[in-house]
């Protein structure tokens, strides 16, 4: 027995004993119902947990006589724990941030039991990205199966990860939109220069448009940009593009002391926690632009400002 499973079972032993006091799934069916996603998120990831999903193994005890490979990768049996947990695009999707879960985790065990080993693993906010994309990958195989055609990790991802913010947003309580006050722009003080930076994305369209300015110590003008960028799937990634646009812009010019504002709190909070984040490669250029720059930056949130 190798150390990962003997590790696993000192950790799951206690969740997965039997017993006739109840459930011995019941953390992950707590977990799973308690995590804020939307409605049919929690009941196509409950139907999977109990293999309810039409997968093509399944769909041999019913009289089907197709092949039973996996559509998305010619696996020779297309099962649940296949399909969220071994196919080519799962693995791609969940080794990558933020969710690091390594191939010992994808091993060949119920996707019931996977499930749970995840949902102690995972902090809360990373346990509902993770549902978020099993929806998606169901969603993908089933475009696949009747249009013939499907999306690659990347844009799966960014999608669901769209969707849930807003999720969020439409959830949000109402007094956070009372108590939000404009603010005037000031210009930086001392011997900064200050970048304001700003996005545009609408759901209905595939790109976004990003811009900047940089202004000096009293406000006159330095430098600005301003272009749309294809392939865009939700307001969060558009505004850390435009953050790294005009950071690109601030290392070319050679600037010291950079102020950056932007309005998009999530954004500048995946930045402070790179490794949680789902555009961990746009941050990482961010961080690495910030390295060549040869003194700080200082990266700010502001509400809208007149």
């Amino acid at each position: 027995m190798t150390a990962y499973w003997i590790a696993r079972q000192q950790i799951l032993g206690h969740v997965l004993a039997t017993s006739s006091a109840g459930d011995p799934f019941k953390e992950l069916w707590n977990r799973l119902w308690k995590t804020k996603v939307p409605g049919k998120v929690h009941v196509c990831v409950w139907r999977a947990c109990q293999n309810l999903l039409p997968t093509r193994d399944r769909l041999l005890t019913k009289g089907y006589e197709g092949k039973p490979v996996c559509l998305l990768c010619a696996h020779p049996l297309e099962a649940i724990s296949h399909v969220f947990t071994k196919c080519l695009i799962v693995v791609e999707l969940f080794s990558a941030a933020p969710f690091h879960l390594t191939t010992s985790l994808m091993l060949s065990m119920p996707f019931k039991e996977w499930m749970i080993e995840v949902a102690l693993q995972l902090r809360p906010h990373v346990f509902e990205k993770l549902l978020m994309l099993i929806w998606s990958l169901w969603k993908n195989w089933n475009e696949a199966l009747w249009e013939n055609k499907s999306k690659p990790a990347a844009v799966l991802q960014c999608g669901a990860m769209a969707w849930l913010e807003d999720f969020h947003k439409a959830r949000a309580p109402l007094n956070n939109m009372r108590n939000h006050v404009k603010q005037c722009w000031r210009p930086a003080e001392g011997n900064f220069v200050k970048l304001n930076v700003d996005g545009a994305y609408l759901p209905s369209m595939s790109h976004g448009d990003i811009g900047g300015i940089i202004r000096g110590p009293h406000g006159c003008f330095v430098a600005a940009f301003a272009h749309s960028i294809p392939h865009m799937c939700s307001a969060k990634q558009v505004e850390l593009m435009a953050i790294r646009e005009g950071l690109d812009l601030a290392v070319q010019m050679k600037l010291q002391h950079v102020i950056i504002e932007s309005d998009c709190l999530a954004a500048i909070q995946d930045i402070a926690h790179n490794g949680e984040s789902e555009f961990a490669c746009i941050i990482d250029d961010i961080l690495e632009a910030k390295n060549l720059l040869q003194t700080g930056l200082h990266l700010c949130l502001v509400s809208a400002i007149e």
